[in-house]
């Protein structure tokens, strides 16, 4: 074989492992994203679900959807991260509590953080895109594929009676057994499609979106979690206790009445009990369906 041939063969075996690298680092790329997305749709399943429970399922929260196929901003009234900010592990103010570095002139192009928070005063400044796009990275309500809101399914919602699907804290064996043949799913959020028309994720060569969905499971309780939420009525009582009803951040009385039970419970069976909870899922779909509603 001449060294002209050998050397051939040497540049198409890097080009094949270029290749693979490549894909390989785009596949690992793409893993990360859906794994950053299934989170944040967990999460604000999960958030949803004790939303309701705190409300007695009389309600679903007043979420409004944005403009489709827009940018996420900070500051969005009735957005997802509004009305569920506590239950998202962080206080209004913890999601803007990292300041944008220092600008040394005072460029009027730039964009002081006391432009996105009225009651925050500061010396640091930065492009306010550039604000907006770092926000968006950590945003837990925000698809990190697209930058766009997380799509809520508020109209499909309206429609179902949690009370009537949830109406049991403690159930009995046919209760138990009527929950897990259930098997019904009820939609809260997905991602929205890319400004393409296509869905942001792709698994097995088809366009899709992640969507979180409710779904009605039978959980064990101990008498430590018991103990756990009598400590957490406390707070949220002494927390909220000076202000008027129409301002508090749970529904006191339902998290009381539901306290109750469970002592009750748990008197009867110290080893545990069983309850009946909203459980959030996140699946893969093939197509979106917030163009339906």
């Amino acid at each position: 074989m001449s060294l002209r041939s050998r050397i051939v063969g040497v540049v198409v075996v890097v080009c094949i492992i270029g290749l693979l690298l490549l894909a390989s680092r785009h596949s690992i790329s793409n893993n990360a994203q859906d794994l950053r997305c299934k989170y944040r749709l967990s999460r604000l399943g999960r958030a949803v679900n004790l939303w309701m429970e705190d409300y007695r399922r009389t309600w679903h929260p007043p979420i409004t959807n944005p403009q489709p196929q827009t940018l996420w901003i900070p500051g969005r009234e009735k957005s997802a991260a509004e009305v569920l900010v506590e239950y998202l592990d962080a206080s209004a103010d913890d999601r803007y509590d990292f300041y944008p570095p220092r600008s040394p002139e005072k460029d009027p192009h730039l964009f002081s953080l006391s432009d996105a928070r009225d009651n925050k005063k500061s010396d640091y400044n930065e492009m306010k895109d550039a604000y907006h796009a770092r926000m968006r990275e950590r945003e837990m309500t925000v698809c990190p594929e697209t930058g766009f809101e997380y799509w809520y399914h508020g109209g499909l919602l309206e429609s179902v009676d949690f009370r009537s699907i949830n109406n049991f804290e403690v159930p009995d064996a046919s209760e138990r057994a009527r929950v897990w043949n259930d098997g019904k799913r009820y939609p809260y959020f997905s991602c929205q499609h890319t400004d393409a028309g296509l869905g942001p994720h792709e698994h097995s060569g088809e366009h899709g979106v992640y969507r979180v969905s409710a779904a009605l499971i039978v959980r064990h309780v101990t008498t430590a979690e018991v103990t756990a939420l009598e400590q957490s009525v406390k707070r949220i009582e002494a927390r909220n206790i000076q202000l008027p009803v129409e301002e508090w951040t749970h529904d006191i009385v339902a998290m009381r009445e539901r306290l109750d039970k469970f002592r009750v419970a748990a008197q009867k069976r110290p080893t545990g009990f069983d309850v009946t909870r909203l459980h959030a899922e996140v699946e893969f779909v093939p197509q979106d369906i917030h163009s339906a509603e």
